[in-house]
């Protein structure tokens, strides 16, 4: 329910969707203010596009045109047969919002104001400065167990070294990152008319700082609707949006790089280092560290997102005919963006320090222009008083274009804001980056038809045709044809179940089947692209080597839609006059011939470029239609709605299960994807018979213990009690021949006596099964009460921060639960320079966590990186007055 959405403050109506309804997943990839959002319906159906399509008024249109205040109603089709309609656009589901419109009488003001505070309720348990000295001082002590030589002291601020950690200073760098970010909602609406003409118009202003400092999100929405009935067969209407956004703070793939992201570097930033010395300049980065200063790339950021979107949207109805009816709708976006990045001159630390002595300008530019026309004309007639038909008939055509442009340039004469442009530069020599763009174009057209048929409202059947065309296909693959058809029996309505089953207000058993397809490539996947690379070269008869250019990519001509398969079988069931409702469903969905790139063999004679392992982000490898994957679950949907005197309590809740199966890629039956610095091979793998994007690794067994040691062939000591094979020889080859009392021991998967890749298995996937979501409203007098919790279960987290908070050579801060348990299996006695006993740490044979001082452990991809990811958790609470209406007559409020 759009009032529901209203009550959760948030800057778009994507994220308030979350847990709202089953079968919905929303997600956001950073979590930052304007970062994306992710929905998912029933799952992932393709892994090229998962998105639905937003219907804002009838039309395709951008979630973010819409102000959550704005909304009237919001329905998501998710069935076979209501979202195959919308063929290519509702393979992956579609949300129809309908606006706001204007009421006839007077007209009525609406204002309403939110004010809240984020925060970061679970900071990451990282050493202060004597825990991380502690623990410098052990892995010292291991490296040098005659004594730490002085230069391996503890270098402390100001350029002072130690042996006294317990003596070093803490600074919290997650305070100095994070904050307490303010969040702010304004929405004013003027509502009004006559029976001529209705008029609407909202205005909303949202302000979201980050909880990340220097990081923001501000979005201004305009809505004016307007409708006029010129007679009773004729009405003309129009929906114009604007909105205006900002979002300030690093790059999502900033947030999401180890080594970029200002989260990590707050996190693993050496906590008895100082940011600021005592004049208040930044400090430089200890030499121990490899994780910089977070506060100057913090404070020193200026970088912004701006995007203007102007939608507007002209429609007329005709009913020239009792029960003929023409809706023609025209719509047309026009969107800007300006991106600009500056980067001033700067200078820290001692000497040289770090410095930018030329400061630099970086914008760029973009400009989206579409639009879309439907038309429909729908029959609607009842034959002999029982059987009533429903005839529509439609033509849509669509087109997009966007162009982008941008550069750097260095030195500008000011670094004054109002001069971040290019002319601010001394000369064309300072462009450092020529200027770069690029453009494309893409169109769409479509015929529909959907026949709709029912006899005393009882026996219900539907069926609809869409013929689709669209231009990121080949002359001769661009069209396709999506059908779909369904039932529906209100057995409610029969005789029997009214005498029988008296308490049953409402049931209605359904069966949907349908067809969509999915055109999510790039724009001219079809056609062979020519550039110029450094790869390309050519021998010419004087023997001369030359750089030329040549062929990107190879083309399969015959690419074509791919076909996404829906049905589903529902339950409606409402009891006790409508105060118990009740839906359960069972979907199924297969993608046919879905588009993947496709490795060749070698003999084909091309030289394959995966973006995965060159440089250049050019992936030569051809699309083809040779994946196949599907998604099956249920759904359930309850809700419970009484009173009890003046109590009024309601309660709904819904629960979706997912699960997906990728059934056929190709050529290319398992492919790895995703890394993170420090742990070696991909982390995800997708393959046949399994989930997309399985996190797959090692498997822990457990730590290594001093009852494992044993006599090695060459009269060692080492670890024996492990898997091996024998040399030829006949002395065992051990799997781990490194391994030492404290270490993993890895899972030998097939009992060969290895640990190689065929050890590795599917450790987690980080997809949700469950998802569940709970509202509750409760209302005595003048007050209410409403509470709304979310929930995903069966998801896991590859956590690879860990590989910083478990580091062994001291380059970043530990996490204190590293330091309290891990493996010692005896006292580690740590002494200076001169012999004398600085610390000792204790042995710990029954740790948790392996031994310090070894690589081993924590660089490849295992089940130690693996956490649950199942959370539930509440989201909203809030508590209200409503006044007396008698007090509020008396101000002409309501």
């Amino acid at each position: 329910k759009a009032e529901e959405l209203q009550k959760i403050p948030v800057a778009g109506i994507s994220v308030a969707l979350q847990g709202q309804t089953s079968g919905v997943s929303v997600s956001q990839t950073t979590g930052a203010p304007g970062s994306t959002v992710k929905i998912n319906i029933r799952g992932i159906s393709s892994i090229n596009q998962r998105e639905p399509v937003w219907i804002v008024d009838g039309v395709p249109a951008s979630p973010n045109s819409v102000n959550p205040n704005d909304v009237e109603s919001l329905e998501i089709l998710k069935d076979a047969s209501s979202a195959a309609i919308y063929g290519s656009n509702g393979a992956n589901g579609v949300i129809l919002i309908t606006t706001k419109k204007g009421v006839s009488g007077k007209p009525v003001v609406t204002l309403n104001y939110y004010h809240g505070t984020q925060t970061v309720p679970n900071r990451l348990t990282m050493a202060n400065g004597p825990e991380f000295g502690a623990m410098y001082t052990e892995l010292q002590a291991l490296k040098n167990p005659s004594g730490i030589p002085e230069q391996n002291r503890i270098a402390a601020y100001p350029n002072t070294r130690t042996y006294d950690y317990q003596s070093l200073p803490s600074y919290n760098y997650q305070d100095m990152v994070f904050r307490n970010a303010a969040i702010d909602n304004v929405d004013l609406s003027v509502s009004g008319g006559n029976e001529k003409m209705n008029v609407y118009f909202g205005l909303g202003y949202n302000n979201q700082e980050g909880i990340l400092k220097s990081s923001s999100f501000n979005r201004l929405n305009v809505r004016l609707n307007a409708d006029y009935t010129v007679n009773k067969w004729f009405k003309i209407g129009e929906n114009i949006s604007f909105n205006k956004s900002k979002t300030a703070g690093w790059e999502e793939w900033q947030y999401l790089n180890e080594y970029e992201s200002p989260v990590v570097n707050g996190v693993a930033a050496h906590p008895y280092f100082p940011a600021y010395d005592s004049t208040g300049n930044w400090q430089e980065k200890p030499a121990l560290s490899n994780m910089e200063n977070p506060m100057p790339g913090i404070e020193l950021l200026n970088k912004a997102f701006n995007r203007y979107e102007g939608l507007g949207t002209l429609y007329i109805i005709i009913e020239p005919l009792k029960g003929l009816v023409l809706d023609s709708r025209i719509n047309s976006t026009l969107a800007f963006t300006d991106d600009y990045d500056f980067s001033p001159t700067y200078h820290f630390g001692e000497g040289a320090g770090q410095h930018s002595e030329m400061a630099s300008i970086t914008r760029n530019y973009g400009k989206t222009f579409g639009y879309y026309w439907q038309n429909t004309l729908t029959y609607t007639k009842t034959f002999f008083g029982d059987f009533n038909t429903s005839i529509m008939a439609g033509y849509e055509v669509g087109e997009s274009k966007n162009e982008r442009a941008g550069a750097t340039c260095r030195d500008p004469y000011t670094e004054a804001p109002e001069q971040w442009y290019f002319n601010a530069c001394q000369d064309d020599t300072t462009l450092s980056q020529l200027p770069t763009g690029s453009g494309s174009e893409s169109s769409k057209m479509a015929y529909v038809g959907r026949i709709n048929f029912d006899y005393k409202s009882k026996y219900l059947l539907q069926f609809n045709l869409r013929y689709d065309k669209s231009s990121k296909f080949g002359p001769e693959k661009r069209s396709g044809t999506f059908p779909g058809f369904s039932v529906g029996w209100k057995f409610s309505e029969e005789n029997f179940v009214k005498t029988n089953v008296p308490f049953l207000s409402f049931g209605k058993l359904r069966y949907g089947w349908g067809t969509a397809g999915i055109d999510a490539i790039s724009d001219y996947a079809y056609f062979a692209t020519v550039s110029q690379q450094a790869t390309f070269s050519y021998w010419f008869n004087d023997n001369s080597l030359i750089s030329g250019a040549g062929p990107d990519v190879l083309v399969d001509q015959s690419i074509h839609w791919e076909e996404v398969v829906t049905q589903n079988y529902g339950m409606d069931l409402s009891f006790f006059a409508n105060k118990l409702n009740l839906t359960v469903e069972r979907f199924e969905r297969h993608n046919n011939g879905m588009l993947v790139r496709q490795t060749l063999p070698g003999y084909a004679g091309w030289t394959v470029r995966d973006v995965t392992q060159e440089s250049g982000g050019v992936d030569s490898r051809p699309f083809v239609n040779i994946g196949n994957m599907s998604n099956k679950g249920w759904e359930v949907n309850s809700g419970w709605a009484s009173s009890f005197g003046k109590l009024k309590y309601s309660a709904n809740f819904n629960y979706s299960y997912i699960i997906s199966n990728v059934e056929e890629l190709g050529a290319d039956s398992i492919r790895s994807t995703g890394g993170s610095q420090g742990i070696s091979g991909y982390i995800c793998r997708t393959e046949e018979g399994e989930e997309i994007g399985n996190f797959y690794g090692f498997v822990v067994e457990r730590i290594f213990q001093g009852s494992d040691l044993g006599t090695l062939p060459n009269g060692n000591q080492g670890i024996t009690n492990q898997p091996y094979v024998l040399s030829t020889k006949g002395d065992p080859v051990y799997a781990q021949p490194k391994a030492e009392p404290g270490d993993y021991k890895f899972k030998d998967i097939n009992n060969d006596g290895k640990i190689n890749t065929f050890d590795q298995v599917i450790l987690g996937n980080p997809h949700p099964k469950h998802f569940l979501g709970l509202t509750l409203n409760l209302e005595y007098r003048m007050f209410d009460l409403s509470m709304f919790w979310e929930g995903k279960l069966g998801q896991d987290i590859f956590n690879a921060i860990k590989r910083l908070g478990y580091n062994q050579d001291a380059q970043y801060n530990w996490d204190v639960n590293y330091i309290n348990d891990h493996y010692r299996q005896e006292d580690v006695v740590a002494l200076d320079a001169s012999g004398n006993t600085i610390a000792v740490f204790p042995a710990n044979e029954d740790a948790k966590y392996p031994r310090l001082n070894s690589e081993e452990n924590f660089n490849r991809v295992c089940s130690f990186y693996v956490e649950e990811g199942s959370y539930v958790r509440l989201k909203n609470i809030q508590l209200g007055i409503s006044l007396p209406e008698s007090w509020l007559n008396k101000v002409t409020l309501s």
